[in-house]
């Protein structure tokens, strides 16, 4: 978890409006393990999906 935290510190500032391929599947991954899904990718049409998830991590991966 503590990793997890780290990582996700990391990514999240370079994610500002643009989003790396590296840093996507990284959130997916990260998603997937703490939401208990599959490992998946959404589109990246998908704003939305990708906001949400974003704010989803952001809130579980606080600094504890």
């Amino acid at each position: 978890m503590k990793e997890d935290i780290k990582l996700w510190k990391q990514t999240r500032l370079r994610i500002t409006t643009k989003m790396s391929n590296d840093d996507f599947k990284l959130m997916c991954l990260l998603h997937s393990r703490h939401y208990s899904h599959k490992y998946s990718e959404p589109c990246t049409c998908n704003k939305r999906i990708l906001r949400l998830w974003i704010e989803q991590l952001d809130n579980k991966l606080k600094d504890e």
